[in-house]
């Protein structure tokens, strides 16, 4: 939950941060999904 706040906060002082914030995380499970297959 506090997670979820941070991230609503994060949104609301810069978007644009939390869109590259979100690209990486998405690197990092692709990557994770390649390492599992």
């Amino acid at each position: 939950m506090s997670t979820r706040i941070l991230l609503e906060n994060k949104k609301t002082i810069s978007p644009r941060r939390e869109k590259r914030i979100l690209r990486i995380r998405m690197k990092r499970e692709r990557i994770k999904n390649e390492f599992y297959k």
